[in-house]
């Protein structure tokens, strides 16, 4: 079947021009093909990892990556998306689905009005730290990077312009991810078969939408970014 290696690759070039790890396109996709929601979030961990992986290793060539602040903030996510992923076992298929929804509909509203607002100097860590602790719970507990939510938090309170906040994004959603994959080892079931269709197109696309990204206006980053964020929520909610 080539609906998914094709769907791979397509996620993955989009994703890697956000900073993101994919796993907001590739966990609907699984469901629609018919995989099992708890197995379909395994594989999406899994996924995102590569295309994360795979497009960071191009921004960081091109010296786009804030790589200190990234390390930095990743200290405080990769705690909490182990205790996503412990939570994640707990909860059923309609709690999943509906949080997964919720998230991604706001944050796509968000960033299609240009409602990102600028935080003071003094606030900036008071403000940061609780939203990448909750960005790294959600990647664990929905299978996702938290990229959707780490780019909006550093343009808002490190006033990076949108394309250098998708590319230290996109390092920090791989290191999330890592972990957040080997919780989901031990935690529950992860389909070979499927990843094997799926992790050599997801890397490609990755180096390909990576590449490409440097070449696009950062309005276009942001409106294209909200809009994608909002078609997935609604069929995530509504079908």
């Amino acid at each position: 079947m080539l609906v998914l290696p094709l769907a791979s690759l397509l996620i993955a070039f989009i994703a890697s021009i956000f900073g993101i790890g994919g796993g907001i396109l590739i966990f609907p996709l699984l469901i629609f093909l018919g995989v099992p929601i708890h197995q379909a979030v395994s594989v999406t961990v899994a996924g995102a990892f590569i295309t994360a992986l795979s497009s960071t290793i191009v921004y960081i060539g091109k010296k786009k990556t804030e790589i200190k602040l990234a390390l930095k903030l990743e200290m405080i996510a990769v705690p909490a998306s182990f205790l996503g992923a412990y939570a994640f076992i707990s909860f059923d298929e309609g709690v999943i689905k509906t949080t997964y929804g919720i998230v991604l509909l706001i944050v796509g509203m968000v960033m299609l009005a240009n409602f990102i607002p600028k935080i003071k100097k003094d606030w900036k860590r008071i403000v940061l730290y609780p939203v990448i602790a909750v960005a790294g719970f959600i990647a664990g507990f929905l299978g996702i990077g938290g990229g959707s939510i780490k780019g909006p938090a550093l343009i808002a309170a490190e006033g990076m312009e949108p394309k250098k906040a998708a590319a230290t994004s996109s390092l920090m959603t791989m290191i999330t991810l890592f972990f957040a994959l080997i919780a989901h080892i031990f935690v529950s079931v992860i389909p070979f078969d499927i990843l094997l269709q799926t992790i050599p197109f997801l890397f490609v696309g990755a180096q390909i939408g990576a590449r490409v990204q440097p070449h696009l206006k950062n309005t276009d980053v942001r409106v294209g970014f909200g809009i994608i964020l909002i078609i997935v929520a609604l069929q995530v909610l509504f079908l």
